[in-house]
């Protein structure tokens, strides 16, 4: 039974796309924070990498700052952890923990927004679980509809 529930979650039929595995956990999550803070947040993003065994293979962290009008959207990625081996570890068996890849700013404050770190691109093998096939690709937001969707948050924010 899962601990945490995020804002959004994304899980495709295993059967089609992942046929060899045996899974419970989504693709991939979305957590949202208007009033929440980036550490909470990230911690969230954590846990749903960790107890997913990297099952979860993209979390997209997005804080709206209301005050600052920015909008900040984190992509991570399960990673294997990396050091010495403890006991705990061994009965574990792999650990997996966060990795941040990239960092993405929308900033409504001006007549003219900008983002910076763009574009943010959504990995299909990451979203459907498999690799591309024929005119499959991954979905990407360049500048432009970033800015489009930074309006639509802050149109909807008192």
């Amino acid at each position: 039974m899962l601990t945490d529930e995020s804002n959004v979650v994304f899980k495709t039929s295993l059967s089609l796309l992942r046929p060899n595995e045996d899974s419970d956990w989504p693709n991939w999550i979305i957590e949202t924070g208007l009033s929440e803070s980036l550490r909470r947040l990230r911690q969230d993003i954590s846990w749903w990498i960790e107890n997913s065994g990297g099952q979860v293979l993209l979390a997209l962290l997005v804080r709206v700052d209301r005050a600052a009008k920015k909008i900040t959207i984190e992509k991570y990625f399960p990673q294997i952890r990396q050091g010495p081996s403890t006991r705990a570890q061994t009965v574990a068996g792999v650990i997996y923990v966060k990795r941040l890849v990239t960092t993405t700013v929308i900033d409504m404050r001006t007549t003219l927004p900008s983002v910076q770190g763009g574009p943010l691109i959504l990995d299909f093998d990451r979203l459907v679980g498999r690799p591309a096939v024929a005119l499959e690709t991954n979905v990407i937001f360049d500048s432009a509809r970033l800015v489009q969707m930074g309006r639509l948050v802050f149109m909807g924010i008192p």
